[in-house]
């Protein structure tokens, strides 16, 4: 790319390394829906900051041309060299009318410790807006439903979690329970596209509080389940980060947004995403306020409470209940498990559907 040039942009013809390069005098045509008429031609040189638009391409093959809708992100000059970081501004910007999703783990964390009591309601429309927005650029009518950069993540999200992440967890659990796997992958499978996320939204009732030390053992898992508990905070954590993220793109800051990304990296997925190797998943906590110590990252903490409740809902059973549910079976307590875990497991794959775009953006190369 010439430094000259004005502006780069992001085509859903984009392989996620290629980017294409507009002159100043190139003109398009943006418009707010693909239902509405497209608006007047417009000029890339008005642009001070990176801008989603929808434009009208001509596509050609052979004889026959096809004029065709398409989600274009144009990029300032000055973000010639922060190519990777443009890629994660296109996941993660989106969400900016959205970020209190991320707030969720507070809520829920509050509906565990009351579930024996008074039911209060999940927002769960929240989490539907913030995977909806997130997305929006890969659904059908954006023009990138088949976008190599989709494919791009699609691939190395499903490469990372089965490959890496998922082995990290089976040697620090000691084995994976039955069905882990397949599972996982389903939750990353549920964002290939904006309409599938609102539909994957996992529902809370109360039916699983039938027995009721079911619902003292949930009350106990919100005070003291040490990997739901970090991963609540981790994700507020998240939301200040995203907060500043957005504040760069604003200011159009392709240095801020680097840094900000780094932080979240180290966070979501660790500095070595790739590595098999446990260490390498481990990271500094007092850099995020955790205390003087190391823990791992945020994508492992889920791998590892995710193989947990799948052996929860097996024969085996968590380590919080009370001593006065000491006289009760190993039976008891691993029916109060499956009755328990009707509600913890679908609000554990909600904190981890949270969690996804930010382990997209930080496999972004």
């Amino acid at each position: 790319m010439k430094r000259e040039c004005e502006f780069i942009a992001y085509l859903s013809k984009s392989q996620g390394k290629k980017i294409v390069a507009f002159k100043e005098s190139d003109i398009y045509k943006p418009g707010e829906d693909l239902e509405e008429k497209l608006g007047d031609p417009f000029n890339v040189s008005e642009i001070k900051k990176p801008k989603k638009l929808m434009i009208e391409a001509t596509a050609s093959a052979g004889d026959n041309e096809k004029a065709k809708k398409i989600t274009i992100w144009l990029f300032p000059s000055n973000w010639i060299g922060y190519e990777r970081e443009a890629k994660q501004v296109v996941i993660l910007y989106p969400l900016k009318d959205n970020i209190d999703a991320l707030d969720y783990g507070d809520d829920a964390k509050d509906y565990l410790s009351k579930v024996q009591g008074e039911f209060i309601s999940l927002a769960l429309n929240k989490i539907a807006w913030y995977g909806a927005e997130s997305l929006e650029i890969f659904e059908d009518k954006a023009g990138w439903k088949d976008s190599p950069f989709r494919s791009f993540l699609e691939s190395k999200s499903k490469s990372f979690v089965k490959g890496k992440l998922l082995k990290v967890v089976g040697k620090l659990a000691g084995e994976l329970a039955k069905g882990v796997v397949e599972e996982y992958l389903d939750i990353f499978d549920t964002l290939k596209n904006a309409k599938e996320w609102g539909e994957r939204i996992y529902e809370v009732t109360d039916e699983g509080v039938a027995l009721v030390y079911a619902g003292s053992l949930l009350e106990n898992m919100a005070s003291q389940d040490s990997n739901f508990n970090t991963v609540v905070k981790m994700e507020k954590i998240l939301k200040k980060k995203l907060s500043l993220l957005i504040s760069k793109v604003e200011e159009n800051d392709p240095e801020g947004v680097r840094q900000i990304m780094n932080d979240i990296k180290i966070l979501t997925v660790g500095p070595n995403p790739q590595s098999e190797n446990i260490e390498d998943h481990r990271i500094d906590y007092s850099r995020y306020g955790f205390g003087n110590r190391f823990g791992y990252t945020l994508a492992v903490l889920c791998g590892l409470e995710y193989n947990n409740i799948k052996k929860w809902e097996g024969n085996d059973y968590p380590n919080y209940f009370g001593d006065y549910t000491i006289s009760y079976s190993v039976e008891d307590k691993i029916n109060a498990s499956h009755e328990a875990m009707k509600i913890y497991k679908p609000i554990f794959k909600n904190l981890i559907m949270l969690s996804v775009p930010f382990v997209y953006a930080s496999l972004i190369e």
